[in-house]
């Protein structure tokens, strides 16, 4: 009878499938590895993410608080220019009554601190505007023209 008996592993076979096992694991270890600096990575992304849309809502939220700004003190800013405009007709309405009443240009500048050229022009800009001293006096009273008087028609008036 003949012995069925298995191909005996070598030392060489041996020692070489030691070698592809101990490969192999460490192969395992390093896909764990990778795996779980892959997870890591995810929730890094994950969080940048997220970190970069609230980046881009508080800007976004930013410039439309500093448009609001800017328009509301482009408003100031008008009303403001408005109201220096009418308080400079007020002054020039001043300096033409005081030029009325006897104060020349130089004069005027020397007392308020203006240059003398704008004076002169604050002046010519209030006369259309405001009335001189002497107009200001409430004008007199026109005569009245008496209505003419009216004569009787004869053929009315007169009796048959």
């Amino acid at each position: 009878m003949v012995k069925e008996t298995r191909p005996r592993r070598t030392r060489r076979a041996a020692a070489s499938a030691d070698e592809l096992t101990a490969l192999r694991s460490r192969r395992d270890q390093l896909d764990a590895r990778d795996v779980e600096r892959r997870q890591r990575e995810d929730a890094a992304l994950e969080r940048f993410a997220t970190a970069a849309a609230k980046v881009r809502k508080v800007r976004e939220a930013a410039e439309a608080k500093a448009v609001e700004l800017e328009r509301r003190a482009a408003d100031a800013r008008e009303k403001a220019e408005t109201a220096a405009a009418e308080q400079d007709g007020e002054q020039a309405a001043a300096l033409l009554e005081l030029h009325e009443l006897g104060r020349n240009a130089e004069d005027l500048a020397t007392l308020t601190g203006i240059p003398v050229k704008k004076v002169r022009a604050m002046i010519k800009s209030a006369k259309p505007a405001a009335p001189s001293v002497a107009e200001a006096k409430p004008p007199a009273a026109e005569p009245v023209a008496p209505e003419p008087a009216t004569v009787p028609d004869p053929e009315v008036t007169a009796t048959p």
